[in-house]
């Protein structure tokens, strides 16, 4: 299935570019090719409306939009990727933005072949040869640490006797895989320092977009393992697994976005949400590349230092997470942003 959006806007108001967050690019005289650049940006899937990580990328790009007379292109597939990836030189796309790592083989092969073209690759670090390919990597695992002990707390203070957190990863990729191994850290962090036995339950789905298969891996994870809290690392169908852990009077933890806003209709059970600052840094990567630049990074790192990755509020369970849980998660986020706290096995 493919999603194609050609946007076009024609007023051109002052740029306004997000001081500390990327510098891809130094100044130069750029110019734009009949006074009209296209931006392009691809995601594996079924299109970008998934209240969390596709949506969110196609956000930053629109905020640029917002700010500057450019056309866009965004597309979507789950099958036929290089022909799909293709299609962005041959509609003559200046900068394209590849929104995760599942088509990074293809986008190269693409990126190769066009020299003249700008890539970007979201969320995955690229230290290859190519001189027209940057990448944006996010240590989500930063932030899930902490998350997964926030979430083994949780079920330890609701289950004090069988307490479980369930963990549901769309597919095992190696950014994926890191973050929910982060979760797992986090949850054994809590248990060496509070000598419990919570126990962690992972089921990885192999797919971003089937919320039904979702909702039942999260039903299957409370009913058939115990597990008290449902952390998602999947997409829309993380989505589901909220659903059900909403449904079956059970807790959640969100992902990429803070969901609280992006799925109102789990909000009351989430205890936070694993942030990744999507919007913000293509935002910025895409109006720098506007306004005429060259590249001088070849890989920018979000983490909890320079916030490219945060912990959402713990909206609705502010007062009800005990201050002495809240006290720790804030030392262990000192930690690993000081380097005495791995994040990764």
């Amino acid at each position: 299935m493919k999603t194609i959006v050609k946007e076009k806007v024609y007023n051109l108001s002052l740029l306004i570019i997000l001081a500390g967050i990327v510098t891809f690019f130094n100044s130069c005289d750029k110019g734009t090719k009949n006074g009209q650049t296209k931006v392009g940006m691809f995601v594996y899937g079924n299109g970008y409306s998934d209240a969390g990580w596709r949506e969110n990328c196609k956000k930053g790009v629109m905020l640029a939009f917002d700010e500057y007379r450019f056309d866009t292109l965004f597309l979507s597939a789950t099958t036929n990727i290089q022909e799909t990836m293709d299609v962005f030189p041959a509609e003559e796309v200046d900068l394209l933005i590849l929104g995760g790592m599942v088509a990074e083989t293809e986008m190269l092969i693409t990126a190769e072949n066009n020299p003249g073209m700008q890539f970007v690759i979201v969320d995955d670090r690229y230290d290859g040869e190519l001189e027209n390919v940057r990448s944006i990597n996010y240590l989500g695992e930063q932030a899930t640490f902490p998350l997964g002990f926030l979430a083994a707390a949780w079920a330890d203070i609701n289950n004090p006797e069988n307490p479980a957190v369930g963990i549901v990863a769309g597919m095992d990729l190696p950014p994926v895989r890191r973050t929910f191994e982060a979760y797992e850290m986090g949850i054994a962090y809590f248990n060496e320092k509070y000598k419990r036995d919570v126990q962690s339950r992972l089921s990885i789905i192999n797919s971003f977009d089937d919320d039904d298969m979702g909702y039942r891996v999260g039903d299957s994870l409370v009913k058939q393992q115990g597990a008290d809290v449902i952390a998602v690392l999947a997409g829309n169908a993380g989505s589901g697994s909220l659903r059900a852990a909403k449904d079956n009077g059970k807790w959640g933890i969100g992902i990429d976005v803070d969901q609280y806003y992006s799925l109102p209709d789990v909000s009351d059970i989430l205890l936070s949400s694993c942030i990744k600052r999507l919007d913000t840094t293509i935002y910025t990567v895409t109006v720098q590349y506007l306004a005429g630049q060259v590249d001088v990074e070849k890989v920018h790192v979000g983490t909890l230092a320079n916030h490219g990755v945060a912990l959402a509020p713990y909206h609705d369970f502010e007062n009800r997470i005990p201050d002495s849980i809240k006290t720790e998660i804030e030392a262990i986020k000192g930690g690993i942003i000081a380097g005495t706290i791995e994040t990764v096995k």
